[in-house]
């Protein structure tokens, strides 16, 4: 176990700094540390200027592997393997290094992942033991369209988020956003081949807004993923497309899109084509943007 990890669960049972280092098998210099280490990654996690010992100032809400199960159970969703990770760099590159030795619709979870990674390299910061990191492992035909996927679990992201009431729009091509707190969810896809088959890792990054059981809300995530997939592969982007529509962010609004930092074009976003490229109304002409290394702004 991950020294960070243990040290956060260990804290609740211990009655002060001495106390908490002798559980860890470190000295108290090296505890002092390792509080600060962990206060670095987020302000303020733990007090141990306390006269009552060493606090956590939040819950910590871990992750048990069986009680995902239990609820993949209750959900009829039968066929995936759930493995929740202490400290990991990121949850993509854990199934890419591993990618040989795991199965078809295998799920990789972690507590704390501290190199998360976006779109265009961009860095995905999450809250320990807080807000859900997870990509999930599927294999497919060689033939299969993968690279609409994306759009596709912005859907299912979008619709997890109704389930538990929290309003919520895509941005182009798979942002997920709040009203209230910009932007709550991203997601990250890549593939490659194995074993003649087309292997797609879908990494998704969740901010728990509300403090949900996390539990809970990956065996959601399951559910959905599990649906989209099986309606995508049966029905195509066709299914989805309108649906995507109409809970876009800018839909029939004005957008700038860029390029490498700079200006692109600009005009009103009228439609999502069958192809997932964003259709812009631009000074009357009419053109077609594929999401490869464009940004959007509203």
């Amino acid at each position: 176990m991950s020294k960070i990890i243990q040290c956060l669960k260990l804290i609740p049972k211990a009655k002060n700094q001495f106390e908490l280092a002798r559980l860890l098998d470190i000295n108290w210099l090296e505890l002092l540390e390792l509080i600060g280490k962990i206060n670095q990654m987020e302000n303020g996690l733990i007090n141990n200027a306390s006269a009552d010992g060493v606090l956590l100032t939040r819950h910590l809400d871990w992750m048990i592997d069986a009680k995902v199960i239990k609820n993949l159970a209750k959900l009829e969703v039968c066929n995936y393997t759930v493995k929740i990770l202490d400290e990991i760099n990121s949850t993509n590159t854990y199934i890419l290094n591993n990618i040989g030795a795991l199965d078809n619709k295998t799920v990789i979870s972690a507590e704390l992942q501290v190199g998360g990674r976006g779109r265009n390299n961009k860095i995905w910061l999450s809250k320990i033991a807080t807000d859900l990191t997870v990509s999930f492992l599927y294999l497919f035909p060689l033939e299969f369209n993968y690279e609409l996927l994306p759009l596709v679990v912005a859907v299912c992201i979008n619709r997890l988020l109704k389930q538990y009431r929290i309003p919520n729009l895509i941005k182009w091509p798979n942002d997920i956003y709040s009203k209230d707190s910009g932007k709550i969810a991203g997601i990250l896809l890549e593939s490659g081949i194995r074993d003649n088959k087309r292997f797609v890792v879908v990494g998704i990054g969740i901010d728990n807004i509300r403090d949900l059981d996390r539990a809970l809300l990956l065996s959601s995530l399951i559910y959905h993923m599990e649906h989209v997939i099986t309606e995508y592969s049966i029905f195509g982007f066709a299914m989805f497309r309108q649906e995507w529509l109409d809970n876009c962010l800018h839909y029939n609004k004005k957008v700038n899109l860029y390029k490498s930092g700079n200006l692109l074009d600009s005009g009103i976003n009228i439609d999502l084509t069958s192809s997932g490229d964003l259709v812009l109304k631009s000074k009357n002409q009419i053109k077609e943007y594929n999401g490869n290394n464009i940004s959007l702004t509203t």
